[in-house]
């Protein structure tokens, strides 16, 4: 499965008044695609109305030809379900789960920022390789991230057995904070 990438960056945002129409996914206003993968896309969009108190989220929805296939539903619900559950500083919290004309959908917190894969593609381009401070820090960052998921547990204190199944460069989000 081939998945595209966009890093969520401001550089586009704006935050102003616009009244023109736009695409929509339940309440969010979408700005752009940012990535598509086998299973479903993700696009950053705008949570609220008001001019300078809009929040930038990424909202995800299964693609539209698995949309009406029960057990792809189950899976990302499931996924949400678990996703709404982890309170990690390194996984993206989920904001919201809805359902709209076309389907179901999560909104989640948007990390401004770049992909792994596209800060080692830039590294390699440049010739000066990521420093072993740096590799170290983002490597313990999405161990502890995984870590945390892995060892999660419900109310009742019974493992939750979270399995991640896609770690990989173009999943893991470098802030620009860090």
């Amino acid at each position: 499965t081939e998945i595209r990438v966009r890093p969520i960056t401001l550089s586009s945002y704006k935050n102003t008044a616009t009244d023109a129409p736009s695409a929509r996914i339940g309440r969010y206003r979408l700005i752009g695609r940012l990535a598509s993968g086998g299973m479903a896309e993700a696009f950053l969009a705008l949570s609220g109305e008001l001019p300078g108190l809009r929040t930038l989220v990424v909202v995800k929805r299964i693609l539209p030809h698995l949309a009406a296939n029960e057990q792809f539903v189950r899976m990302f619900l499931d996924e949400a379900r678990i996703g709404a559950m982890l309170d990690h500083p390194n996984i993206p919290r989920i904001i919201e789960v809805g359902h709209d004309e076309d389907g179901y959908f999560l909104a989640m917190e948007a990390v401004p920022g770049k992909t792994l894969s596209a800060i080692v593609r830039r590294a390699v381009r440049r010739e000066r390789p990521l420093g072993q401070a740096d590799v170290a820090f983002i490597v313990g960052r999405a161990a502890a991230a995984l870590g945390y998921a892995h060892a999660h547990t419900d109310a009742d204190g019974r493992a939750l057995d979270i399995v991640h199944r896609a770690v990989s460069p173009e999943n893991i989000l470098v802030s620009f904070d860090g």
